[in-house]
Formats: C-alpha cells, structure tokens, sequence
C-alpha cells in the first residue's frame, strides 16, 4: 500500500491481498464500551447516512506498517473493527455470509484479528467462520451469538469481546430497518480511509507512540473530523480542502507546539482541537438569536452542528481564526506575548485588567475549557472579531486592540448583579446564553466604529445598556478633552474595586483636581491603609454604606471589606461627594504618602451619633463581613453580623466596643463576649443572671440589686416601672464610656 492511498477496508483484503492484525502495543477495542455510548452513535450515524444517501465519507488517515502479508495497524483501530463488525452484521441480515467469508476468511480464521488476547483472536475467529445467525426482532444479536455453542462466556471478561457485541447491538440497532447495504458497503466504495504506510519512512512503533501522544487515537476527534468534513463539503467543497489539509499541517502544529509546552508530560492535541471548536461553535449558536431560541445547545449533537455550520459564513469564521492564531512563525512564543501585552491581572495604566490570575485566554480556553467565563469568551471573541475584520494576516499588538479590549471589559463586567442571598457584599456576573446576541452585536458596532476613542454609541438604532454606554462616552470625551489623564482613568479602571466603573469618580472628574495625583493616591490607599482604617475615613465624610437586604433585626448595611468594595462603589449616589472632599483634602495637605496625609487631616466634626462612635471606636467595626443590622428607630441597636443572616454569630457593636476597651478593668471578670446566635439578644453578662444591653436611649439593665444600685454613682439613670434600670449617655460621657463607668464601679 501507498502512502495516501485511500482504500476501503475490503479492499485491504482483496486487492491488496493482506490481513489485519491489531498489534499488542494497541489498547483494546473501545468503540463498544458501555461510557463511549455518543461515540458509537455518532460514528455509526456517519457511516450509515453514507450508505442511505449513497455519500462518500472518507475517515482520515489510518496509519500502520506491512509484515508478512499482514497489514498492522499503528492508529485507526478502533475505525478498523467497527467497520469490519458492520461487514459482519450486514453480511448476516443481507444473507449474504457466504461473500462475507469469501472477503474475510482464509483456511477457517479471520483475516481480521487481534494479537491482543487469545480470546479475542478466538472469537473473531468464530465470528468470522460460525457467526450466520437468524436474527429475530425480539433478541439482540449479542444474546444470540452468546447462545451459539462455539462461544465461550470467559470471553465476556476480554474487554475487546464484550466492546464488540455491545457494537454490534449498536449495529442493529441503527441498521435493522436497512437492505442492500452490504453490497453497497462493498462494491461502492464509500466509505474509505487514507492510508500511511510507515514502511517508506522508515518508521513503527516509535512513530505511533509520538502519535498517540499528539492524540491522534482519540476516537472522538476522528469521528468529529469525519463528520465535520461531510458538513463542509456539503456546503463548500473549496472550504473543505482547506479545512483537511490545514487541520494536518499548520492548525496541528499549533496546537502541539501548544500542548508540548503546557502540558508536555501529557499532550492531548485533539482535545485542544475540540475545545476551540466548541467555544467557537458555542459563540456561533448564541450570537444567532433565531438558532439558540429554537434549540438546546450541545456540541455532541451533530444536528446543532450541522445546523450552525450550514452557514458559509459560520465556517468561514471558524476557518479564519484557526488561521488567524496559528499564522505566526513561532506560534506559541508569538501567542504568549500577544496576551501579556494585552491582559494583566493588576492595576497596570498601559493593558486591561481581566481580573483574574490566568491572563492568557487562549491556553485558558485550551487547557482549562470548564473555567473559561463570559468575559473570556468575550474579549477572544472580540480580539478575533478585528483582526478578522480589518484582515490582519497574524495577532498584531497595537493601541486599537488594547483600546478594544478595554472597552468590551468595561461593558461586559459592568453586566451584574449587585449582591444576593449567599453573598450580599458581592457584585457577581449577571450574564445569560439569551444576552449573547444583544452582546456580540453591541461589540460588533464597537469594532465597526474604529477608532474607537471616538466611539459614539447615539449613532446605534440599539437601546442595549445605554446607560452604561453613556458613561463610556463620557469617559472618553474626558481623556479627548484631556489626554494627559489617559492612563490615570485606565489606572483606575483596572483597579479590582472599581473594575471599569468610574462612576464615583463623577464629581472628581467634574472638579479641577489632577486626576493623576487622585488616581496614585486611590491606588496607595487600599494598597496600603488597613480596611478598617480606610471605612473610619470615609465614615468621617459621611454615612456611604449601602442597604444589602434585610434580616429578623433590621435593615442590612454593607461598609466595605476587604478585597470586596466593588458592591460600594458601584451605584453609590453618596460616594462622589464623598471621595471628592476625601482627595481634596489629601492633595491639600501634600504629605509624601496617603497614610501620612490621613494623619494630618483636620478632624472632621460629624453630626450622627453612631459614626461618631464607629470612627473614634475601632472596636465596634468587629463584623468578619462588615455588613451591620440597624433596627428602625432603635439607635444603639446595631449588631454586626459574622455571615450574612443573623442564623449566624452576631453581636451589638456597643456591647463589643465596651468589651474590647482599654479602660475597662473588669473584663477579665465578664463571662461572655456579647457574640450570640439565631435571634438572641446580644448582651453583657453580670453577677447573678443579671445583664445589661443597648436599648433606645442607652443602656437597660435587668436587675436593680444592691451592689448593681451601688455602682450608679455619678450615671445618669433612672429606675423603670418593671423591673430592670435604663442608663443614659450624658454630654460628659457617651453611651460607651457611661457602660464601662458602670462596670468598673460594679466589679471594683
């Protein structure tokens, strides 16, 4: 046999004179594995929609070597025995055995055979001279062949064996209804292989294994491949020869230079290949809003795929972007760079923030397919989208493309949802497959209207998001007017609380601040001032919390956390005034660092009782989370939770400022902590079942004994109808220092 010949199987054992033998090094027949189920349905669905439709099919390369008449086959095995098994079972239904036998049999053994296993030899030997049976509708074809008197049931432990029968009820089942179809599977010749004879390279085992390492053996892949070319040759012949010869030479020689240096103790080159076709294939679905609301995506029904890639436009997109990733020289050098000078994961002025650590989408997308995110699919998209557009031969770096990128970050990340019930502080994705269309179109006006700092979304017939798009349009009209404020804006949009969204930063941009010098100082601030410290200042400017929900105490406030201010500073109308005093008065002071300047600020005086209390008492801000309960009309009823739902710890804030104070002498004497659970009341624990805990006016206690009456001196208080003492602040003392009064006298 001649290298590229293409044959069919029957050929091999007429024309050419060989048998087939399926060497030890190859693994067992795997087609017919219970778990391969899709597998066998699709192979089985090309092979006989060939056949029905009188269709070539050609099932790529098979590659092996010849010895003593006897074809061994390196790769294609799992091709080879099914197609060998259809011989055999159409042979059977179409009463035409005898021709069977004639092609397959010589001097009562199968010409076609495994070296695996004795009783895999055995049972293709049976088959081959003894397997005529009558098949019978109410019995499958495995159970009637394991009631001849030739089969043994050990075989039932040869996994090859067991493989085989299972195909073969697969068999039946999708061609019971057929007639005439040996003929044509033999005589017609269509369905047939390439063949590679390693003889003329000089070449065997070794070659196989390098093969087999670059996932040429993946029985899915080859039955993708398969069925894929028949879809592209029944839309563009032209479109095929391009597809088959790339996806052997330039495309594989991406993806194992890829795999060899990702994963070079394990390359997977097909699964690399199926990957990208899947997110291509997927993005390709969703974009089409009629395809994606009339059907359910799955990338193994061939139906959806058939359907997507109907279009030649479709496959030319696909076609295009494999050409397009894998055109440079040095593929995997060239691919590395472009994405590092793209993507970062901090606050770099001069690439996008993706928020993430893995900043190279491609090999994301190859090697770690189920963690890829809507924003990943979308940025490749788009970065695939303008060099296919403006017809770049390679991945080019340029200003348009990080420019680009930014754009469509800043858009998609801004889709969102603002808190839920298992994470109020949080500001997750709010993305469905149904946005697709409405997405991919909005990134295709952007990259129709290059350059895009003169991106103007008013010339859009479209309405989607168009708040958010006004804000982008102001952002640049700002850097146009000011262009030396450029990387500051994409300093600070790159930075993890704000991500894109400067909308706090209105009033600043509004101002005759330098927007360099504020951007610096944002950056130092939460690099180096601790959360706590950072929540007091802003406190000091004014009440900027925001309202999360609600729980059996009261409303829920949430301050900011760290790592977690992206739920602060996203729609936040209180938080503009705010910062813009706050930068002020750091760039009026003129320290060397933030810290020092938060120092040297003038100490703001604060109307509200409680922010008073919360920045001049570190303690009462003791929440894990930072989301706090405030109770209606209840002034010193704020309990800081340690979860999001009061199911959890929580204590009241006062009751853990006054337990956490220095002055108090008596804590080591006080057997709680405050903290409590459920709906209890948090409390501080005195002699004798008695406590005390902040009510409206200031501080109720339970008991009014001797020595609990005994340490009033000098307290506001007064004694309540039922039982039980209220002590008030005075303008002396606050509600913290009049407790802790309290107890000192009590434990003294």
């Amino acid at each position: 046999m001649k290298t590229g010949e293409k044959l069919t199987l029957t050929d091999i054992f007429t024309t050419k004179d060989l048998s087939v033998q399926i060497p030890i090094i190859q693994r067992d027949y795997a087609q017919g594995r219970n778990n391969k189920k899709s597998i066998r349905n699709e192979f089985l669905t090309v092979l006989f929609n060939a056949l029905q439709d009188d269709k070539i099919v050609d099932l790529d390369f098979v590659y092996g070597y010849l010895e003593n008449a006897k074809f061994i086959p390196l790769d294609g095995q799992q091709r080879l025995t099914t197609l060998f098994l259809l011989h055999y079972y159409l042979a059977v239904k179409d009463e035409k055995f005898d021709s069977f036998k004639t092609i397959f049999q010589q001097e009562n053994l199968s010409k076609f055979t495994y070296k695996t296993r004795h009783s895999s030899r055995s049972f293709f030997d049976n088959l081959t001279s003894n397997g005529e049976v009558v098949l019978n509708d109410d019995i499958i074809i495995s159970k009637l062949l394991k009631d001849q008197k030739w089969y043994f049931y050990e075989w039932e432990n040869d996994p090859t064996v067991a493989g085989a029968l299972t195909m073969l009820d697969a068999i039946e089942e999708k061609f019971k209804n057929s007639s005439g179809y040996f003929e044509k599977l033999v005589n017609n010749k269509l369905i047939s292989f390439e063949f590679l004879n390693l003889d003329e390279y000089n070449l065997s085992d070794d070659l196989y294994i390098k093969m087999n390492a670059r996932g040429k053996s993946l029985t899915s892949f080859e039955n993708f491949k398969a069925r894929f070319e028949s879809i592209i040759e029944s839309v563009d012949s032209d479109l095929r020869k391009e597809f088959v010869n790339s996806i052997d030479t330039t495309w594989c020689d991406l993806f194992w230079g890829l795999s060899k240096e990702y994963t070079p103790e394990k390359p997977a080159v097909d699964q690399l290949f199926l990957n990208y076709f899947s997110f291509i294939t997927g993005l390709l679905f969703n974009k089409d809003e009629e395809i994606a609301s009339n059907n359910e995506y799955d990338f193994n029904n061939f139906e959806i795929i058939s359907l997507i890639y109907s279009s030649k436009e479709n496959l030319k997109f696909l076609i295009d972007s494999l050409n397009l990733i894998s055109a440079s020289k040095d593929n995997v050098k060239e691919i590395n760079l472009f994405f590092d000078n793209i993507f970062t994961n901090e606050a770099d002025k001069n690439k996008v923030n993706i928020f993430e650590e893995e900043t190279n989408l491609l090999t994301k997308l190859l090697f770690s397919f189920s963690s890829i995110t809507h924003l990943d699919r979308f940025l490749l998209y788009s970065i695939i989208e303008f060099h296919l557009k403006f017809d770049y031969q390679k991945l080019t770096i340029n200003n348009e493309i990080i420019e680009l990128s930014r754009l469509v970050r800043n858009f998609v990340v801004d889709i969102n949802q603002k808190g839920n019930d298992n994470s109020r502080d949080d500001v997750v994705p709010n993305i469905r497959f149904s946005n697709y269309p409405e997405i991919v179109g909005f990134i295709d006006k952007i990259i129709s209207e290059k350059p895009f700092d003169q991106f103007d979304y008013n010339t859009s017939s479209s309405s989607y998001r168009k708040e958010f798009v006004q804000r982008e349009i102001a952002k640049i009209n700002y850097i146009n007017l000011n262009p030396q404020f450029r990387e500051a804006i994409q300093l600070l949009e790159n930075h993890p609380n704000l991500k894109g969204n400067l909308s706090s930063f209105d009033l600043i941009l509004q101002s005759n601040l330098d927007i360099t010098n504020v951007a610096n100082n944002f950056v130092e601030l939460w690099k180096t001032v601790e959360t706590n410290d950072i929540l007091r200042c802003l406190l000091s400017y004014g009440d900027y919390s925001v309202h999360v929900g609600k729980c059996y105490f009261g409303a829920l406030w949430y301050f900011g956390n760290k790592n977690k201010w992206e739920r602060i500073f996203y729609a936040n109308d209180k938080l503009p005034t705010i910062l813009l005093d706050l930068f002020t008065d750091i760039e009026s002071v003129k320290q060397k660092t933030v810290k020092t300047a938060l120092q040297k600020l003038k100490k703001k005086e604060v109307d509200e009782e409680w922010r008073k209390l919360f920045i001049n008492y570190p303690k009462m801000l003791i929440s894990d989370t930072n989301i706090y309960s405030f109770r209606d009309e209840k002034y010193y009823k704020i309990d800081a939770l340690d979860k999001y739902t009061l199911r959890g710890y929580h204590t009241n804030s006062f009751v853990n400022a006054v337990l956490h104070d220095s002055k108090l002498l008596s804590s080591n004497k006080i057997k709680n902590n405050g903290w409590e659970v459920d709906t209890n009341e948090s409390v501080i624990q005195l002699k004798n079942s008695a406590y005390m805990t902040p009510v409206n006016d200031g501080w109720f206690i339970s008991h009014s004994t001797k020595d609990i009456m005994n340490s009033l001196n000098g307290l506001s208080f007064k004694e309540l109808d039922k039982k039980g003492i209220l002590i008030t602040p005075s303008k002396k003392e606050n509600i913290i220092e009049v407790a802790i009064i309290f107890l000192n006298n009590y434990y003294k």
